[in-house]
């Protein structure tokens, strides 16, 4: 039913800053692996969608400009490593 209905890939699409967390997964049962997961399989998001998520994911994290810089890099240079299949 959320999936169905979940505008996620249209507004990450359209540029919206969205990302993917996951909120106490004891007690909710949300891992973060999960809801990627979940995602990818219910509203169809490819290599470029989870990319943008997880350089989304950044943008609001506290961390200094350094770290964050380093974060981005490593993405970027796992994503190099791994073309789109």
């Amino acid at each position: 039913f959320f999936f169905t209905q979940s505008p996620l890939l249209l507004l990450l699409r359209r540029g919206a800053v969205i990302s993917i967390h996951s909120d106490d997964p004891a007690f909710f049962g949300g891992y973060l692996l999960s809801n990627y997961t979940a995602c990818c399989q219910h509203l169809g998001l490819n290599h470029a969608d989870v990319t943008a998520l997880a350089q989304n994911s950044l943008a609001g994290a506290i961390l200094s400009p350094q770290r964050r810089a380093t974060y981005l890099a490593q993405i970027a240079r796992y994503v190099a490593a791994h073309p789109t299949p």
